[in-house]
């Protein structure tokens, strides 16, 4: 089951100034400076809008120092209330906000699967919740681009007996600036939110929380950029640096440097997914680790960035290193 719609053209946040259709917003990003105190205010309007209603759950907050090379990082780790069940959790590299019920996992009872449908519905209800509570902004992380998936639990026996079912829905709604996906060459921020197969939530997770509600200074455009039509496209920079692939695009991201202190300037890279191949011993083709392709698009140029490193992968995952 997926939501998912075509992402808007850069520039079509309802909040920005219109752009020529050949320029690309450069987001200038500020990295937030929580105070405990604000960590705290807003893991409790996450909690309130988890659980459905104003509570008076108490926070009991662990303070975790984060050693990086560049810049000073925090984890604050949370108990909720006095069952012990709920835990929330914040981590300034990736300015994410977490709440999630330890209580439920693949085991927990349940009557039956609930359903796209209703999954979908108690989706929404919590989606609008967090609106209400200022802590998403809709259009920033917009409903409409909504991903969903089913996850599977399974167990079995030594006779061969086994047994698979949903155990939740997990939903995705990624982060936006001006219609361009934010996140890092390991993943995008944005909005997750899962759903136990008996209805309730077990998870709700915001990275990149002060884009995604438009906190005063968090984002904004510095400039504009023109789109460069490359000299050699990017996908033969990557098969001559990687040798044989299979190559998708990803479409645009903002990269964002989780160790830049305070702020950066962004320009939109190319993403792809590039998977490389070999032929197994039955002429069989096999995929190796992806690597994560990337170029700016203002440049007219060869240069791509590659992640991890080449070299770091092999068509038989973990087996060997891979060479052209």
């Amino acid at each position: 089951m997926s939501c998912a719609s075509q992402a808007q053209e850069p520039g079509s946040d309802s909040s920005s100034q219109a752009i020529a259709a050949d320029e690309v917003p450069v987001a200038r990003v500020t990295r937030p400076a929580r105070a405990q105190a604000q960590v705290a205010t807003t893991l409790s309007r996450l909690v309130d809008a988890f659980v459905g209603s104003p509570s008076a759950l108490g926070l009991r907050l662990r303070y975790t120092a984060v050693a990086v090379t560049d810049v000073p990082q925090t984890r604050f780790d949370a108990d909720i209330g006095d069952d012990d069940a709920l835990k929330g959790r914040y981590e300034s590299r990736d300015d994410s906000f977490e709440v999630f019920d330890s209580s439920i996992h693949p085991t927990t009872p349940a009557a039956g699967d609930l359903g796209d449908a209703y999954a979908t519905k108690i989706f929404m209800a919590s989606f609008a919740r967090l609106v209400s509570a200022g802590l998403i902004d809709p259009s920033r992380v917009r409903v409409a681009d909504v991903v969903t998936r089913r996850v599977h639990a399974s167990e079995g026996d030594q006779g061969g007996l086994r047994r698979t079912w949903i155990d939740e829905h997990a939903f995705f709604v990624p982060l936006t600036i001006d219609g361009i996906h934010v996140g890092t060459t390991e993943g995008e921020y944005g909005l997750h939110i899962n759903i136990h197969r008996s209805g309730k939530l077990r998870r709700v997770a915001l990275s990149g929380a002060a884009i995604a509600a438009n906190e005063p200074g968090a984002v904004a455009r510095a400039r504009t950029v023109k789109r460069a039509q490359r000299a050699i496209p990017a996908e033969a920079v990557a098969r001559a640096k990687i040798g044989a692939a299979d190559i998708r695009p990803l479409g645009l991201r903002y990269l964002v440097n989780e160790n830049a202190v305070q702020s950066e300037d962004l320009i939109a890279r190319d993403l792809l997914w590039v998977s490389p191949t070999g032929v197994g011993a039955s002429g069989e083709v096999l995929h190796g680790k992806a690597y994560i392709v990337s170029s700016a698009v203002n440049d007219a140029g060869d240069s791509v960035e590659i992640s991890p490193p080449p070299g770091a992968f092999g068509p038989n995952p973990g087996d060997r290193v891979f060479t052209k």
